[in-house]
């Protein structure tokens, strides 16, 4: 078995994203969860974090998009979290 793993940042400036963020991880989610052949599964996990809420900046929002997207991976993959302050600790 492979097993292969990339990192990716969406970043979208728009108004009514903390409610369109949810929509758009599962909707992501649903597109990647196919099997290319019997014996292999392709998923993704997602961690969110949305601006101006969790950072203004690259450098404040990656960590905590991180830190989401490993919440996501505990939950069982194939999952998405959206970063809440209360995950860092």
């Amino acid at each position: 078995a492979y097993f292969f793993m990339r990192k990716y940042m969406l970043l979208e400036k728009e108004r009514g994203v903390a409610t369109a963020a949810p929509l758009a991880a599962e909707t992501l989610l649903k597109a990647m969860d196919y099997y290319i052949e019997k014996d292999i599964h392709v998923s993704a996990s997602i961690g969110v974090a949305l601006s101006p809420r969790d950072g203004a900046t690259f450098e404040e929002l990656y960590p905590r998009a991180d830190v989401a997207l490993y919440r996501a991976k505990a939950q069982g993959r194939n999952n998405y979290a959206v970063y809440h302050a209360d995950m860092d600790a």
